[in-house]
């Protein structure tokens, strides 16, 4: 295990953490453990990233000049800003992933980059951890994809080669007409020195690499049970592609979602009823709900539905702690660019319950609801001290916005 490591920014204060599991509400606690703050959110990635086994979390304000902040969960429960990491641009600075891409031991960063409204080229920055705990740029790696207008990205393992790769979710179209569609970047390993070679543009060959993105949900996951990381992405529509085991993919979409295609503009996949079959928890525009999994792997029709004014983000954690997965529904204040929209519609914590025969339930046991100002953006589970709470940005459409951190209270 490694020490903490890096120059601590500011400090903040040990405070009382609220009780566990068997109270009857929530109470955002981002004042107590040190990260309140107002700003233009758009991503928040959980991770250790100094392998001490506490979460550590990194926010990216999209137009924040300082860069992305780097916060160190600390054992009392509060938070300690670590460094800022700024790239050559900070103008539209959207999601990030994080992996050990140079095999050194150490979890990296990758991000990806917006083109504001196809005006500029840029590069999607990589920063690799050093021994000592620093953070080296990289702004050449392979994965810059100077013309995408880069939304969200996941790292995945897509050629079971040991090495991991990347999936980057572009918006399109570009205005000035040049592509900009999703991209694979394959890690190319090391050289005989064993000096890391960065990544490589997989191609269209790959099956994933063409325009269909948009601002939305993407991750990996193994959804068939093959052994291979598959990808799923919100575009235009839900994509579902099954990993061949090469690193190329099929997109079995229709399989899964049905002929007339599924949009969403958030998913999860998780086994909320024990039948060891993913089922999808999603958010649409308006709705929040679930398509349980079948034995012929097709999701079957959107039960559990709550409706929703502006469906944002959907986040899954066992929130007050009776062992069942309940289900965080975060609303924005409209659709995207909607800069004189007036209010945030209320998120909800619809919490979970299983029945005797095993049936999943969710809004049972009371639900929870909040208004912040701003706009809903991004919401995130986070562990703290035994506790799964939930990190919740509201700073979308170019409006600033809290960053709250709701915990279960008495």
């Amino acid at each position: 295990m490694r020490g903490l490591r890096g120059l601590a920014i500011s400090v903040v204060v040990v405070l009382a953490y609220p009780a566990t599991a068997g109270a009857s509400g929530f109470q955002d606690i981002a004042t107590q453990v040190g990260v309140a703050q107002s700003d233009q959110s758009f991503d928040t990635r959980v991770f250790d990233y100094n392998g001490d086994g506490i979460q550590d979390f990194l926010y990216s304000p999209q137009n924040d000049t300082a860069g992305r902040q780097l916060w160190r969960g600390n054992p009392d429960g509060t938070f300690t800003l670590v460094t800022h990491l700024r790239s050559s641009l900070t103008k539209d600075q959207h999601a990030c992933t994080t992996a050990d891409f140079d095999h050194n031991g150490l979890p990296d960063i990758y991000c990806v980059m917006g083109a504001m409204h196809s005006t500029r080229t840029k590069a999607n920055p990589l920063w690799l951890q050093q021994a000592d705990g620093s953070w080296k740029l990289n702004e050449a790696s392979g994965a810059q994809d100077p013309y995408g207008r880069g939304y969200s990205t996941t790292a995945l393992d897509a050629n079971g080669d040991g090495w991991q790769d990347l999936f980057v979710d572009n918006d399109h179209p570009r205005a000035d007409g040049m592509p900009t569609p999703n991209r694979l970047f394959l890690n190319r390993g090391t050289d005989v020195h064993g000096a890391w070679l960065g990544f490589a543009d997989a191609g269209p060959n790959s099956g994933v690499e063409f325009e269909q993105g948009k601002r939305g949900c993407d991750f990996s996951t193994d959804f068939n049970g093959d052994g291979h990381a598959d990808i799923v992405f919100c575009g235009t529509v839900m994509h579902f592609f099954q990993n061949n085991g090469d690193g190329t993919f099929t997109d079995v979409s229709t399989q899964k979602l049905g002929k007339n295609g599924f949009i969403a503009t958030d998913a999860k996949l998780v086994d909320l009823n024990g039948d060891r079959l993913l089922d999808l928890v999603f958010m649409k525009n308006g709705t929040e709900g679930v398509r349980l999994g079948t034995t012929s792997g097709a999701f079957a029709p959107a039960t559990l539905t709550h409706p929703m004014t502006y469906g944002r983000a959907v986040e899954l954690a066992d929130l007050n702690g009776d062992g069942i997965l309940d289900i965080y529904a975060l609303q924005g204040n409209g659709t995207p660019g909607c800069t004189d929209c007036p209010t945030n519609y209320p998120d909800a914590i619809y919490l979970g319950a299983i029945s005797a025969t095993g049936t999943y339930s969710s809004g049972v046991a009371g639900t929870f609801t909040t208004t912040a100002t701003g706009s809903g953006d991004t919401v995130n589970a986070i562990n703290i001290k035994g506790h799964n709470d939930v990190i919740v940005g509201n700073g979308a459409n170019l409006t600033s916005g809290p960053l709250q951190l709701w915990a279960w209270t008495p």
